[in-house]
């Protein structure tokens, strides 16, 4: 009976680190500099440098979004561009999909390697276009002056193309949904109260975990680890 209350117990635990890992390696989109030139023998659309609708494009730096912080995407072109029609900061994230709270912001552009005044029309909005999220840098097609966020001229010789941004308000909301999962499981545990006394006796052990690991999924572990071996011992007391 111990024996399968342990087994029960350390299942238990396990799901609750792996529910806790899940969340915090979520991937919420890919962002990347999309861009044409304004003869169209250069330009990016996505994905990777020789897929279709890409030409003369060497390397590529998407930026991957887990959640709040500062992230960086590039794009690299075989030769140097005389100009663009279009240049922005684009997401494969649905509209639809995309968290309520959640906001993107611009830090800074550079030509190959030089930053370049930004913003000189307003600050370029978060802005949903043709059903995903994105932020328009230079967009000749748009009626937004903001959307012309810097001069034409900074794309002259332009060959490395580089966005540096902010992601917020993705973790607010993602902290109730890790409370839920990782709370859920650990309810399971007291049952090991009908156990005999000496099975109190780790509590001073357990006790110390919090501090060092400062992680739920490691502290549930640890304490139950501790709770584990108790039950072994008075179980091998009884033999």
């Amino acid at each position: 009976m111990i024996i399968k209350k342990l087994v029960a117990v350390c299942a238990a635990a396990a799901a609750i680190g792996a529910a806790a890992l899940s969340v915090s390696a979520q991937e919420l989109g890919t962002a990347g500099v999309y861009f044409a030139d304004e003869d169209w023998l250069v330009q990016y659309w996505g994905g990777e440098p020789g897929d279709d609708g890409n030409t003369a494009i060497t390397d590529v730096q998407n930026a991957v979004i887990t959640g709040d912080g500062e992230y960086t995407a590039s794009v690299t072109a075989d030769y140097p561009v005389a100009g663009l029609v279009f240049l922005a900061l684009c997401t494969d994230i649905e509209s639809e999909a995309c968290p309520e709270d959640m906001t993107v912001s611009v830090d800074s552009v550079e030509i190959n390697g030089n930053a370049v005044e930004f913003g000189i029309n307003g600050t370029p909005q978060w802005k949903d276009d043709s059903g995903y999220m994105r932020v328009n840098i230079y967009n000749t097609w748009s009626d937004d002056p903001t959307d012309e966020a810097v001069s034409a001229d900074v794309f002259d010789g332009a060959q490395v193309i580089t966005v540096r941004f902010t992601v917020d308000g993705l973790d607010e909301e993602r902290a109730p949904e890790t409370a839920a999962e990782t709370e859920a499981p650990a309810a399971e545990v007291p049952e090991a109260a009908e156990e005999p006394a000496e099975t109190s006796a780790p509590e001073a052990d357990t006790a110390e975990a919090p501090a060092q690991t400062g992680n739920v999924p490691a502290i549930a572990l640890a304490a139950v680890t501790s709770w584990a071996a108790a039950l072994a011992l008075t179980a091998r007391k009884r033999d």
